[in-house]
């Protein structure tokens, strides 16, 4: 994981063309049920938790949700989680200009248990 903090989250991809707005939205952890597909790491004892999920959130929503709201639990005695939800617009595919927006809601959530880290981000085009 250490690797993170050399990204530079401001080098456009192609998908950053099309993103006109991105803003946080509430998530009740009860109410996610994702089809699961995560990337998994090994983090330090010195890590913080709540330090490493708000790089990987202004990272993959590129620094345009720097007070995002997270939220966070207890996993039993094992580890904890973070959890934010965000909304992005972009113009869809089948247009090049277009008035119309596409609003895709996304979610990051990172579980912290045993040294490890499992994250998962929604948002394919930011995986």
């Amino acid at each position: 994981m250490s690797d993170i903090e050399n990204i530079d989250p401001n080098e456009p991809d192609s998908e950053d063309r099309k993103v006109s707005g991105i803003s946080s939205i509430d998530i009740d952890i009860s109410l996610v049920s994702p089809y699961l597909s995560v990337i998994i790491g090994v983090v330090s004892q010195t890590t913080k938790y709540d330090t490493l999920h708000k790089k990987i959130l202004k990272l993959i929503t590129i620094n345009d949700l720097e007070n995002a709201k997270i939220s966070s639990d207890l996993i039993g005695e094992s580890g904890e989680y973070y959890i934010s939800g965000y909304s992005v617009e972009r113009i869809p595919g089948w247009s090049k200009i277009s008035p119309i927006k596409d609003i895709e809601n996304n979610i990051l959530i990172t579980i912290f248990a045993y040294g490890y880290v499992a994250i998962f981000i929604s948002d394919k085009s930011r995986k």
